[in-house]
């Protein structure tokens, strides 16, 4: 992390402040996919999840000054990636648990929705909403983040957690 953000905070914004970078549309997207690829890699080889080398790639591109151009220029690899991850999760989901623990899966799925939206609409009260805010917020922000299927397939990778937990999760 340190080491990407010397990167981003002193050598590009060298190579950022020449003019052919932001006339080129095509040198922006090539420049931030080789970032995320470069810290996807770096952070799988010290051992690290390569998807939070990306994360922190996609934090530091955040912040540089071609941002804007950036995720405008990256929205529609953005959205074959989401399509292509999705379909992903959507092929860990094991049908049979489903079928044979129906119960269970639905009373996660209760306890998780309205788990987090009893919890975060008590946290937006707490912090000086309206009860109707917070109670909308709680139930924004209620099912399950895109980052948590990372975090359970590293999980089960190192035997964190059992078949079954992955499984319901998924189905969650």
């Amino acid at each position: 992390f340190a080491g990407f953000y010397a990167v981003n905070r002193f050598v590009l914004p060298v190579f950022l402040a020449g003019r052919f970078l932001s006339k080129n549309r095509e040198l922006p997207i090539l420049f931030a996919v080789v970032i995320a690829l470069a810290a996807s890699w770096s952070a799988q080889k010290l051992g690290i999840s390569s998807a939070l080398g990306a994360f922190v790639a996609g934090i530091l591109l955040g912040e540089s000054r071609l941002a804007t151009q950036i995720r405008a220029d990256v929205s529609a690899l953005r959205t074959l990636f989401v399509t292509l991850f999705f379909s992903g999760i959507g092929m860990l989901l094991n049908v049979p648990f489903v079928l044979e623990h129906p119960l269970r899966v639905l009373a996660a799925i209760a306890a998780v929705v309205f788990g987090k939206a009893v919890l975060m609409s008590a946290i937006g009260v707490l912090t000086g909403q309206r009860p109707r805010h917070a109670i909308a917020l709680g139930f924004t922000v209620s099912q399950i983040g895109v980052f948590s299927s990372v975090l359970l397939n590293i999980g089960l990778r190192e035997s964190l957690l059992a078949q079954s937990t992955f499984d319901l999760m998924v189905a969650v």
